[in-house]
């Protein structure tokens, strides 16, 4: 994903694989989110350098079980 911005969003979004079948090679270039709730990871392989995120409730961003993000 390249060249996104976004406000006012109820969460910033959800990136979400199978433990059987991750999701691979995700990018993530000039994007910019504002939102109530960060964005989720879960195995996945995320390159995240270019993703910012804002979130007024909790965690910006939030990886668990499986997710391996490049920050």
């Amino acid at each position: 994903m390249d060249g996104l911005t976004a406000t006012g969003a109820e969460r910033a979004g959800i990136v979400v694989g199978l433990p059987e079948r991750g999701i691979e090679a995700v990018t993530f270039k000039n994007v910019r989110i504002q939102s109530k709730r960060g964005m989720l990871f879960r195995h996945a392989e995320v390159d995240a350098r270019g993703l910012e995120v804002t979130a007024s409730e909790g965690a910006a961003v939030t990886s668990e079980r499986g997710a391996k993000l490049r920050r």
